[in-house]
């Protein structure tokens, strides 16, 4: 494709124990598992043939709000709050000037914090023990690596308009598997389930189609994703697409700005219940067992997210920074990213 400048390399962009007042108390727990969203943009464009490109990236995530798995938006009760911080690191090699393969990780801190909650009522004064033991801790926190993706693309059409085709797998790392609000161990104990994990614990098989042009004349290029996601295990399979648009301010900068969606389209399985709060502002000290809804749980995830940022080209190195927002969604979080590498 003759092209007065290479198009930036990244641009490619069982039964529980407790008694049914305790059972209520996970109202305050996120209707979704929160997990860290990979933030991969592939490109039409591949590699030249034996060029290798290493990238390694920060991005810090928060959210305080989520979508139900209604598409209801709300704030975490108890005045809750997700963060995380992710360094991910990853490869693209071109074994041929039209196919390409690439593999990234993310080694992930994340915690969920909020306000303590005591639900139980006592006919007398508890002892310090009775009221530590009715404490409803439900923080929490997770280090580790997250899910491994391999990536390979081959290009397809060569032109004024690139076609590639894009196959993706993800494998999970051995971490912690989302639960429901309360779990059941084999010696019978109730304890609260995960409320934030590193991901959903399966593999995924994603196929997409990548588009790309670069228009000469205003010195932007533009590059589409449309593909299927095939979620083993019990999430359930997704459709995605994601609009992309970058124009050169000079010889070196680069502004970007960009959309992309999940939508799930197979109802997935039910893997517990999920206790949310009819209203989250309630404080803990004023919380009871009216202000509880149960519902099933899945990990079935939609989301809108759009983003923008720069891209400064130094040759060899291109740095990027770049903003994200889930504008809409269900079953997650209202998630702001903040990305540089």
């Amino acid at each position: 494709m003759p092209n007065p400048r290479p198009v930036p390399t990244n641009l490619l962009p069982p039964h529980s124990t407790y008694q049914p007042t305790r059972r209520l108390l996970g109202a305050l727990v996120l209707s979704a598992v929160l997990i860290f969203p990979a933030l991969a943009v592939a490109s039409p464009w591949t590699l030249p043939a034996d060029e290798l490109v290493v990238t390694i990236s920060q991005t810090f995530q928060h959210a305080d709000h989520e979508y139900l798995d209604d598409g209801t938006f709300q704030a975490f009760p108890l005045d809750a709050h997700f963060r995380s911080q992710s360094m991910r690191i990853g490869t693209r090699y071109g074994f041929s000037d039209r196919f390409e393969g690439a593999a990234d990780i993310a080694i992930v801190h994340l915690s969920y914090s909020t306000e303590p909650l005591i639900l139980d009522e006592f006919e007398e004064l508890p002892t310090p023990g009775e009221a530590t033991e009715s404490i409803l801790d439900f923080n929490a926190s997770q280090f580790g690596a997250a899910d491994l993706r391999l990536h390979g693309r081959y290009n397809l059409v060569a032109g004024n308009i690139m076609v590639t085709s894009g196959t993706t797998l993800k494998f999970p790392t051995g971490y912690e598997e989302p639960s429901g609000t309360f779990v059941t161990d084999a010696d019978g104990n109730t304890r609260i389930g995960g409320q934030a994990t590193l991901g959903d614990a399966q593999t995924d098989l994603t196929q997409s189609l990548l588009f790309g042009t670069f228009i000469h004349q205003t010195e932007t290029f533009v590059r589409a994703e449309t593909g299927f996601r095939f979620r083993f295990g019990s999430p359930g399979h997704q459709g995605l697409a994601q609009l992309q648009a970058g124009q050169f301010i000079g010889d070196s900068l680069i502004a970007m700005a960009g959309i992309n969606g999940l939508m799930t389209v197979v109802e997935g399985e039910v893997i517990g219940e999920s206790f949310i709060a009819v209203d989250p502002s309630v404080p803990s000290t004023e919380f009871t067992p009216d202000n509880i809804e149960v519902r099933d749980l899945r990990l079935d995830r939609d989301s809108v997210d759009v983003s923008g940022g720069l891209l400064l080209d130094l040759g060899a190195v291109e740095l990027t920074a770049r903003y994200s927002y889930t504008v809409w969604g269900r079953n997650t979080a209202a998630t702001h990213a903040v990305s540089v590498g």
